[in-house]
Order: structure tokens, then C-alpha cells, then sequence
């Protein structure tokens, strides 16, 4: 991608988001330097990727229903490796977004919403997987955000408790045995250093914990 394309704004970004607001912000932040299509889902930026040839696709990777993010960045990288990715997540690892234990593709560029100062890095971020200068994950600003650190497995609960399942739910779609998703849900309130009392509910403020992006995992 040339300047001088660039400065054209012929530079044509696929924003993938299912959260409407977010969606429009961002897409009218980024229609200021380049061409933005706004789709809503995976599927739908798949069946619209070959029409509208993105230079980039940035996503979210957590969506209600349907394939997720890891899955649209999976196909990216084995059908059309030259588009490049970036992650737009509110979460700061892909495995506590999706509850999945699999991989970013490599060169993928990982940005963390709340961590993001301003569009210029958004652009930065975008400009680079382009050039092929991804990076991996790019965190912004942590001396300024106390993340937790949980295992892989324990990221893959925390996603199940924050999504209101259950013990026996949890067992069920790990298919593991109710004793052991019990121990699981134990080990990952551990981690997060919360313990059940009269004034709390551990399940809660690990949701929380969860939505606002407060743990991380490799």
C-alpha cells in the first residue's frame, strides 16, 4: 500500500463488530482516512470479503452466537493471507474473549479498546498488518491497567461463569464431571483472588472482572 493510495483513502478497511454503538464509532473514526464497510458478523464479512477485497480486516473476537473472531481470523490467514488482521477486543487475550484454546495466527496485531489512546494507534496498528509488520499482542498503557493472569484452561471458565453457566452447564460443555467443573470454578476464583462470603458473589465480580477486561492469559 502505497502514500500516496493512502492519502487517497483507496484504503479499504472491514470493521466486524456485533455491538452496534461500538460499530458506528468506530467505523465513523476510521471512514476519516479510509473506506470502511461495517458488518456485524463473521458470516457476514466472510460472504462480503471477496466483493469488497479489505487491505485489512479488524474485528472483535467476542460475538453473541455464530462463529467468533479467532474463527474469521483463522480463515484470513489460510484463504487470504495478504489481507491484514487486527484484533479490536475489549479483553486482553484472545482465550478469555472467545473461551477458545486456539491461537491467534501469527502476525496478527492484538489491541486491547481500553487501552487505546486515540485513532492515530487504531491507524498505526492498521497501516502495519498491511505492511506485514504485525507484531503480535499489542498492549497499550498497562502500567496504567492491573490485569490478572490465569491459565488457558482457567481463561475457557472464566468465559463459561461469565456467560451466567452454571457448575453442571459447565461440566456439560467441557464435558467433564460435575466435580470437576467444580474444582475448575474453584481454581480460577483462586486466581482472581476472590472468596465467597456474606457480602459478595464471587461469580459476579469475576464477570465483571471479565467484561472490563481485567484478565489476561497466554
Amino acid at each position: 500500500m502505497s502514500e500516496n493510495a493512502e492519502s487517497q483513502k483507496d484504503l479499504r478497511v472491514m470493521l466486524v463488530d456485533d455491538d452496534q454503538f461500538a460499530l458506528a464509532i468506530l467505523g465513523e473514526t476510521i471512514s476519516a482516512w479510509a473506506e470502511v464497510l461495517c458488518v456485524a458478523s463473521v458470516a457476514e464479512a466472510i460472504a462480503n470479503l471477496e466483493e469488497y477485497d479489505p487491505h485489512v480486516v479488524v474485528s472483535d473476537l467476542n460475538f453473541n452466537g455464530g462463529p467468533d473472531g479467532s474463527e474469521l481470523l483463522g480463515y484470513l490467514a489460510k484463504e487470504l493471507p495478504w489481507i491484514g488482521r487486527v484484533v479490536l477486543s475489549s479483553h486482553a487475550s484472545g482465550t478469555i474473549a472467545t473461551g477458545s484454546m486456539v491461537d491467534m495466527p501469527p502476525d496478527t496485531i492484538y489491541l486491547i479498546k481500553s487501552d487505546i489512546a486515540g485513532s492515530s494507534q487504531l491507524r498505526e496498528a492498521i497501516v502495519a498488518s498491511i505492511a506485514g509488520r504485525g507484531v503480535g499482542h499489542v498492549f497499550r498503557r498497562d502500567e496504567a491497567v492491573e490485569r490478572i493472569h490465569v491459565t488457558r484452561s482457567q481463561a475457557v471458565v472464566l468465559k463459561l461463569i461469565a456467560e451466567g453457566k452454571s457448575n453442571s452447564s459447565i461440566a456439560a460443555e467441557l464435558g467433564i464431571t460435575q466435580r470437576s467443573a467444580e474444582s475448575m470454578v474453584q481454581r480460577v476464583m483462586h486466581s482472581l483472588n476472590l472468596h465467597a462470603d456474606s457480602a459478595t458473589n464471587p461469580r459476579v465480580l469475576a464477570t465483571r472482572m471479565w467484561i472490563e477486561g481485567r484478565v489476561t492469559s497466554t
